[in-house]
């Protein structure tokens, strides 16, 4: 019992957090304070999604650059439909999330079918996508887009943010889509070997395309988390993701 968990892929990682986390509140007296402790889990939230879906693009054996734009884009596209368009905020909702969905469309098509490789093609969806956000608002950013949106994805239930809960939910999908659906077994087989994957009967082309395409709806998530927290859109958001 003892080998198998420290021989588990994630005792590491956990390790390091806990070593991490102790130096820490040991240095720090309010860290371990539960508003911080609270501010910290709606900070890591936003790269926390965004992790989720570059890892399925890891994990086929690409790479993407873009989602701290694409966040940028489409935290302005949310905040023009919410404010200037007066949508209602679940059909806006369900719209940033479509829209990154097809950013994320737009690379894995160049990646897995035009053979661009993901390194250039997210670096230039990158600046495309940034880029394609100062368009919007002459460049400036758009305050006070919805006190709803606020309200709905950063309250709290038992003193547990949404947020969080939102987070946790998507690392349990995950992790079951990954280890026990045919989908994520064709991923992990895409990552390690293409070519034996493609001579098995894997459509590659097509599992890299569906990462890239999950990646964006996660950017999309997380730039609904991004505009609720600053009740805003901005095209200077995500820098550094």
């Amino acid at each position: 019992m003892a080998r198998r968990v420290t021989s588990s892929s994630i005792i590491g990682p956990v390790v390091a957090t806990a070593v991490v986390t102790l130096l820490v509140g040991l240095t720090t007296d309010r860290f371990f304070m539960v508003e911080n402790l609270r501010n910290l889990a709606l900070q890591v939230s936003i790269v926390s999604l965004i992790g989720i879906g570059s890892t399925l693009v890891i994990i086929t054996g690409g790479i993407d650059l873009s989602p701290g734009s694409a966040i940028a884009l489409l935290t302005m596209m949310l905040a023009s439909m919410l404010k200037f368009m007066n949508l209602p905020l679940a059909a806006a909702v369900l719209a940033t999330v479509l829209i990154g969905g097809c950013l994320g469309l737009w690379n894995g098509v160049l990646t897995a079918y035009l053979r661009i490789p993901a390194f250039i093609t997210t670096l230039a969806s990158l600046s495309i996508f940034r880029g394609i956000a100062f368009m919007f608002n002459l460049g400036s950013p758009i305050f006070s887009i919805s006190d709803s949106l606020t309200k709905v994805f950063y309250n709290t239930v038992l003193g547990i943010p949404y947020v969080l809960i939102y987070v946790i939910i998507f690392f349990v999908l995950a992790a079951f889509v990954m280890n026990y659906t045919e989908m994520g077994r064709k991923m992990y087989a895409v990552g390690g070997n293409s070519n034996a994957a493609r001579f098995s009967g894997v459509n590659t082309r097509g599992i890299v395309m569906l990462s890239f395409v999950l990646a964006g709806v996660m950017a999309g998530f997380a730039s609904i988390l991004m505009a609720a927290r600053l009740n805003s859109g901005s095209p200077n958001y995500g820098v550094g993701m």
